[in-house]
């Protein structure tokens, strides 16, 4: 004998009503959460402490936890939190696609820049700004306060381990140096070099359209 439910409180609900059995023929009843809405709940689910709300619990229980997160450090959709994340990426998780150039050769991410407070704060002593990008002193180094900056996307360029150095009227200088020089786009200028394989002079000296 099904043992009556109704008027019956569990958590945010008051049962109302029996309902339908469910499909193995046990006993469900009609509640009403405090909220207002209804929702129909198997008995076992009930007595169990199983089922406490309409869902509306669930939801205010992710939202605290989202609100608790972001105000550990009021950044998560930021700039800087999101070039963190990267640098984790790249340094730590084989499957991205970065990975093999950062943690594949051995490039890791201090201890200390495992949160990303500690990171942000030093980020912040040291000049960030939205147009800067991290860059390390040695390419082959971790990342680390003792072997990082903010500098410009030309000075990062001209730091990269592949770096090509092109000589054009005796003067030698990396593609980033040379674009700055020419007021090009350093994109324009590798295109013409390394895509379409244009003759130096030629790459350097044809206006942009």
């Amino acid at each position: 004998m099904v043992k009556d439910e109704v008027g019956n409180h569990y958590g945010r609900l008051t049962v109302i009503k029996r309902a339908e059995n469910n499909k193995h023929n046990a006993a469900r009843w009609l509640c009403r959460c405090i909220c207002g809405k209804e929702t129909i709940v198997d008995g076992q689910a009930l007595r169990a402490g199983n089922t406490k709300s309409c869902g509306c619990l669930n939801e205010e229980v992710r939202e605290a936890t989202c609100r608790k997160r972001s105000l550990t450090h009021g950044m998560t959709g930021s700039r800087l939190y999101y070039l963190w994340t990267h640098m984790k990426q790249r340094t730590q998780n084989p499957k991205n696609s970065k990975y093999k150039y950062y943690g594949g050769r051995g490039i890791t991410l201090c201890e200390e820049w495992q949160k990303f407070e500690p990171f942000r704060d030093w980020s912040m002593q040291n000049g960030y700004n939205d147009n800067l990008t991290i860059d390390r002193i040695n390419n082959d180094g971790p990342y680390s306060p003792s072997n990082c900056r903010w500098t410009t996307t030309e000075v990062q360029l001209n730091n990269r381990r592949d770096n090509v150095f092109l000589e054009f009227n005796g003067k030698k200088q990396t593609i980033a140096q040379w674009a700055r020089e020419l007021k090009m786009n350093v994109t324009t200028l590798w295109m013409r070099l390394y895509h379409y394989n244009w003759p130096i002079e030629e790459a350097f000296t044809k206006p942009s359209r």
